[in-house]
């Protein structure tokens, strides 16, 4: 008898079923990282820069999107380069299987140039922001786009201008630590980019929440080609919009940038943001100066801040008085909002009080106490310490003074500085 005569028919029929029932009971309803079809987001991801600048990273991108939807389980990618589904209307024959914006929680985008949306496709996409509560996720030149629609700019919280250094090293600070698409990375990091300079308008610390920007203290900002009027150069920035939520980030000029885990974090983190499945504040930068502390000055320092790079590069860094000084010149001659001597004072006073360095070898015992966290009778054997000992150079070398709480010392020891330094 043949196996696939009757009786092998059944028996094989019997494995396929044991076989499919081994397999539901390892994965249940399709699921795939721990969602079911039905439970998982719907992201429809747009490449299309036929109208623009096409990078070569944006395959390479629109893949790990994807891939980032299926190894997590949060969403299933719909990949277009064409703009046909950016409408809330059914989608006419000849095409088939169709979508339209009703079907999906976000959008993605790495577009560039003006497009070819009719007036009702760009009215159904503020709409699925503004009026259904969905979102938008911006990547590199996801916002050089329409610059002839100011909504849209306005919209994603502001336009490309250009990148007058190319691709460089820089150093980003970031500013909103608790957001979902910022908490996995360092306070501060370097990162070779592409950075982009936005537009002076419609991009406000007013209107968006800036996550992160780079360092700009070491850029030749007087060049022609740079257009803005401060230092302001953010790399990933979040806002709500009506009821929805859009992101930008400035990474994914080069493929390479895409198999970094941090970035791909980043963009799945936002993403989750934007289909309003995570919380993140996205409060305006301007608005929040809730972490600083009350003191005298503070309205100077916040004033100041919030129109450049923001609160939290203050809280970031540690200074001595002179640099401080340094800091504030430097600021009020980008245009900060600090008048007169008396209040340039007054933000030196506060900046050094709460975010300083004091010097051990020269600062009085009451900057020692206020400054470096010093106890009274610390602060007395320091100055003891030094003059009959002379200069200390290192940590190590404070840690001789007798008297110290050497373990409290370590924990504070970013508010320390030597001479020199």
């Amino acid at each position: 008898m043949h196996i696939f005569g009757r009786p092998g028919r059944l028996l094989a029929f019997a494995v396929v079923v044991a076989l499919v029932a081994v397999l539901q009971a390892q994965n249940p309803a399709g699921q795939r990282g721990g969602a079911t079809a039905s439970a998982r987001k719907k992201l429809l991801v747009l490449g299309d820069t036929h109208t623009g600048y096409t990078h070569d990273s944006i395959g390479h991108a629109l893949a790990v999107i994807d891939k980032l939807g299926r190894d997590s389980g949060v969403y299933d990618t719909y990949i277009r380069t064409d703009s046909q589904w950016i409408t809330k209307r059914d989608v006419a024959a000849p095409a088939r299987n169709a979508r339209n914006l009703n079907y999906f929680d976000a959008v993605f985008l790495f577009i560039s140039g003006e497009g070819d949306w009719t007036d009702q496709q760009k009215q159904d996409f503020v709409s699925f922001v503004k009026d259904d509560g969905k979102g938008v996720v911006g990547a590199h030149t996801g916002n050089g786009a329409f610059y002839e629609w100011p909504e849209f700019g306005e919209m994603m919280g502001g336009y490309f201008d250009n990148h007058p250094w190319g691709i460089w090293e820089g150093t980003v600070v970031v500013e909103a630590p608790e957001f979902p698409a910022m908490r996995h990375f360092p306070r501060t990091f370097k990162m070779t980019e592409e950075y982009y300079v936005l537009r002076d308008k419609p991009y406000s610390r007013e209107k968006v929440r800036v996550l992160a920007h780079v360092d700009t203290s070491g850029l030749d900002l007087t060049r022609p080609d740079y257009h803005r009027k401060d230092a302001d150069m953010p790399v990933a920035l979040a806002r709500t919009y009506g009821k929805g939520r859009t992101f930008w980030s400035n990474f994914g000029h080069a493929a390479d940038t895409w198999d970094n885990p941090d970035i791909q974090k980043m963009y799945l983190e936002a993403i989750k943001w934007a289909m309003g499945l995570t919380p993140g504040d996205a409060t305006p930068s301007a608005q929040s100066g809730t972490e600083l502390p009350a003191g005298d000055g503070r309205d100077v320092v916040v004033a100041a801040c919030s129109g450049c790079h923001g609160l939290s590069t203050v809280t970031e860094a540690r200074r001595t008085r002179t640099s401080w000084e340094d800091v504030v010149d430097e600021m009020t001659g980008l245009g900060a909002k600090i008048d007169g001597d008396a209040a340039k004072e007054k933000a030196i006073g506060y900046l050094r009080r709460w975010f300083g360095r004091v010097n051990v070898n020269i600062a009085p015992a009451n900057d020692l106490q206020e400054i470096g966290g010093f106890t009274p009778s610390e602060a007395a054997a320091v100055v003891r310490y030094r003059t009959r000992r002379g200069d200390m150079h290192t940590l190590d070398d404070l840690k001789k003074v007798p008297g110290l709480d050497l373990a409290a010392l370590e924990r504070r020891k970013e508010r320390i500085a030597f001479t020199g330094q």
